[in-house]
């Protein structure tokens, strides 16, 4: 019976543990496929260019599977910015450097590459 007691008390510990460990650099990871419900159609795309060496990354975002992609804007070096939208929904988002498509999900490629792109609500 303790040891079940020691066990649940001991789970809730160890995922609070794990949501706030991490890397200071590492941008929350944002939910691809978002519906426009989600921040009232309004988002923000956040990305941060901590990359070694003087390449500048492009932003691109689709709307949807089916949409051409388009571009938000472009991040110079060891600089950070915010690209703001409206749309009824938000397929997908990646940060190009390079030739290195860094997508929004994949946090193992920009902890490798050092380039942080996350997607939020707007809630200027």
């Amino acid at each position: 019976m303790l040891r079940r007691m020691v066990a649940l008390l001991t789970v809730p510990f160890l995922i609070g543990a794990c949501a706030s460990g991490g890397q200071q650099d590492q941008a929350p990871e944002p939910a691809a496929q978002a519906t426009g419900g989600e921040c009232n159609g309004r988002w923000e795309i956040q990305v941060r260019n901590r990359s070694r060496g003087d390449q500048a990354v492009d932003v691109y975002y689709m709307r949807s599977a089916v949409s051409n992609p388009e571009r938000a804007g472009t991040v110079n070096p060891q600089d950070e910015r915010s690209f703001y939208l409206i749309s009824d929904s938000l397929w997908e988002v990646w940060a190009l450097l390079g030739g290195q498509r860094i997508l929004v999900r994949d946090q193992p490629t920009q902890q490798r590459y050092q380039v942080y792109v996350s997607v939020a609500c707007d809630t200027r």
